[in-house]
């Protein structure tokens, strides 16, 4: 039996004040700010309609100006059948100008909808002299689990909801802007809270004890995201990534700098002495390790109080934006205020019988919870739009010298940052961790030098971690196509020695079409109990409907072409389809410089359908996939304005590229290349990418920061448009 916990929350927030009860059995809520708490007045109702026919729970609650007008005789708000939920729309909204909540089921905690209860109700919050809050209090009579949480703000600028995970049941902080969610006749803010009960514990009955029934069987679970229009693929996982993905912040750790303990160079290049795993296990006389993260994350990452915990004996240092608070065998207080440096981390003396391992750094806040939650609840809610996560970059692919399992990152290494020397990326067992906590399907890159065994215990893996809900989509490397990556040269080299072809690229084409196919073999016996669960992808260059046909036709079996039975070996062809890119290239580039923003984007959007439009390369793919009884979806995709050569050195064409990124009609642009993807015949978009710092390398995120208000992302919001056009269903 799980019993909901009864702490008293107050005492886990830094700011103290006295919250009014107006129910004992419902969660009481409040806002600090400047000490003070608001008291809550008194509460609202929406309306709820739950579609339980529909492979969505949708609650249709009124926009906030639809809303009773506040007063003490609204009761306790209302109560809706329905099941536990994660988001499936949004994390962040739903979609603008609606008031359509759309909610992923989740039946972990029973075994058919009708046993559980989706509880929620409206609440009123009067902000007068409170405009400044900084936390919002819920003090639960009866703690939820975190993950069962929703909270909505009501943004009376937009007439919407805000959605929030809250990952820390007392408190959820508000956006860094509060007017908006403030009415100005009156001052209220509206407040939603979703909860997960059951038939005994509605949101009014949450001090009732709930038995846990049991599971569902796993044999025949229902896909989540087999219609999934959009995905997503996240950046590179480095000590500078603009984004806070982990509360323990040393998994984003550099790999071990080799230092003298006083003077010396940067890096003087010795030996340094580690553990399989990574961990240094002694050091040389007068020699020091040294480890940077959150560089130039000024803005990113919060200034306060980290707690670093360790295992072992010896002696950290900090430095660079660190500064160490107090110290205790284990356990460091370290005040961090994040700039455009570093944190520095070095240690300077361990005791080779019990050396300093398992280095945590914590951020403030979540010292108790971080090993239950991993994730940073606002990394979380800037992916909760996107029903698949490609994890490429985070796999470090397009370099990776991956060639053995025992060459992996694993749970246990010193950081998931394995991005440069060995290019081992971050391990599979964070990949799947993040999938099933955003309830997304995983796309997997194997290394292009994985042997038999890897590509093996890779589909164990995936097959026994991953939410059985959930499919993995599988790639060979990345881009093989592409002759700019080693994986083409190696897949040209090694097409050549077998004879697949006399022709270079033919070749290559050929024996990455092989490949593929040996490593989906080796998937369809893991998965013999359920194949449904991984998905074939062959990837390739979208401009050129040749290489696409090329790899599709080639029989592996058989080892000579057969387009009839392309259906058998693949699922889906991927293509990148990208408008903007010639503008960077030479010669164009020096016209392109010229341009107006307008200028620039007139001509994007001309590209957009050019290769998106009817009669356009996508077409030509998507009917060349549907020929050989597959479809085709977008591995990436989206804008492609970089300088290349020695355009990416031009300052003025950078900067011009970096205007229409961010300028306002790019999100028409972004939408419009939907629509047009779709109608080409286009599926699952897969766009890229996540997040990332614009800069003369590109300007590829579609939000440049994690804290960026999404009002501010062009890119975001027109992907978003799409979106909400798709996923809503016909009249």
């Amino acid at each position: 039996m799980r019993t909901l916990k009864n702490p008293k929350l107050l005492g886990r927030i830094p700011r103290s004040g006295i919250l009014a009860r107006v129910a004992m059995t419902a969660p009481l809520l409040g806002v600090v700010a400047c000490g003070a708490v608001a008291d809550l007045s008194s509460q609202g109702g929406g309306q709820s309609n739950l579609n339980l026919t529909s492979p969505f729970q949708e609650i249709n609650l009124t926009q906030p100006s639809g809303l009773p007008a506040p007063s003490p005789q609204d009761g306790v708000g209302g109560v809706a059948a329905g099941a536990s939920f994660a988001s499936s729309v949004g994390g962040e909204n739903v979609s603008a100008q609606s008031n359509l909540g759309r909610f992923n089921p989740n039946y972990e905690l029973a075994t058919k909808p009708g046993e559980d209860r989706l509880a929620w109700a409206t609440y009123w919050l009067d902000m007068t002299d409170k405009s400044h809050a900084n936390s919002l209090i819920l003090d639960w009579m009866a703690e939820p689990r975190a993950e069962d949480v929703w909270v909505g703000l009501s943004n009376w600028d937009k007439d919407r909801w805000i959605w929030r995970k809250l990952e820390v049941n007392s408190t959820l902080t508000p956006p860094n802007d509060l007017a908006p969610f403030i009415r100005d006749s009156d001052m209220m803010l509206a407040c939603t809270i979703l909860v997960l009960g059951s038939q005994q514990a509605t949101l009014l009955k949450l001090g009732t004890d709930i038995e846990d029934p049991n599971p569902p069987p796993t044999e025949s679970e229902e896909l989540l995201n087999l219609n999934a229009h959009l995905g997503l693929n996240l950046d590179s996982l480095a000590d500078y990534t603009p984004s806070t993905v982990f509360l323990d912040v040393f998994q984003t750790a550099r790999p071990w700098i080799p230092q003298d303990v006083v003077g010396g160079p940067w890096d003087n290049g010795h030996a340094v002495n580690t553990d399989t795993d990574g961990w240094i296990t002694s050091l040389d006389a007068g020699q020091a390790v040294a480890t940077l993260m959150m560089v130039g994350m000024e803005g990113i990452y919060p200034s306060g109080r980290y707690i670093c915990l360790y295992e072992g004996a010896g002696t950290l240092e900090f430095g660079g934006d660190a500064t160490v608070a107090w110290t205790s065998p284990g356990r460091i207080g370290v005040d961090i205020t994040p700039t455009t440096a570093s944190t520095k981390l070095r240690i300077i003396e361990t005791d080779a019988l019990n050396p300093i391992r398992n280095i945590r750094l914590i951020l403030p806040g979540f010292e108790n919870t971080y090993e239950d939650q991993i994730f940073h609840p606002e990394f979380l809610a800037s992916i909760s739009d996107f029903d698949v996560l490609r994890f490429t970059k985070w796999g470090a692919t397009v370099n990776s010298t991956v060639t053995t399992w025992s060459d992996r990152t694993t749970l246990n290494s010193f950081t998931q940052a394995r991005q440069s020397g060995d290019n081992a990326g971050v391990s599979f067992e964070r990949m799947i961790d993040l999938c099933n906590k955003n309830l997304s399907d995983a796309w997997v890159s194997i290394p292009h030098l994985a042997d038999d065994d890897f590509v093996t215990r890779t589909a164990e893996l995936f097959r026994d971690r991953l939410d059985p809900r959930l499919r993995v989509y599988v790639e060979y490397s990345n881009e093989v196509w592409n002759s700019q990556f080693i994986a083409a040269t190696y897949a040209r080299d090694q097409g050549l020695a077998l004879g697949l072809s006399t022709n270079n690229f033919e070749a290559q084409l050929r024996f990455f079409s092989q490949r593929s196919q040996e490593m989906f073999d080796l998937f369809e016996t893991v998965f013999e109990a359920d194949p449904d669960r991984f998905v074939r992808v062959a990837a390739g260059q979208g401009s050129n409907p040749w290489v696409g046909t090329t790899i599709l036709d080639w029989d592996a079996d058989l080892g000579a072409v057969d387009s009839s039975t392309a259906s058998g070996r693949f699922d889906f062809y991927a293509t990148a389809p990208y408008f903007g890119g010639y503008l960077g290239n030479n010669p164009q580039a020096a016209d392109t410089v010229n341009m107006t923003v307008t200028e620039l984007l007139d001509a994007c959007d001309a590209d957009s359908l050019s290769v998106n439009g009817l009669g356009g390369s996508t077409e030509a793919n998507a009917l060349n996939a549907t020929d050989r009884g597959i479809s085709l979806i977008a591995y990436e995709g989206g804008q492609h304005l970089v300088g290349v050569g020695s355009a990416k050195d031009d300052d003025d064409l950078t900067e011009l590229f970096l205007e229409a990124n961010r300028d306002n009609r790019m999100r028409q642009i972004y939408a419009d290349d939907m629509r047009r993807w779709s109608t080409s015949g286009g599926g699952l978009f897969v766009a890229f990418s996540h997040i990332s710092v614009y800069s003369k390398h590109g300007s590829w995120g579609i939000l440049e920061s994690q804290t960026q208000d999404t009002s501010t992302a062009p890119k975001w919001l027109g992907l978003m448009d799409w979106l909400a056009e798709v996923s809503t269903p016909a009249e």
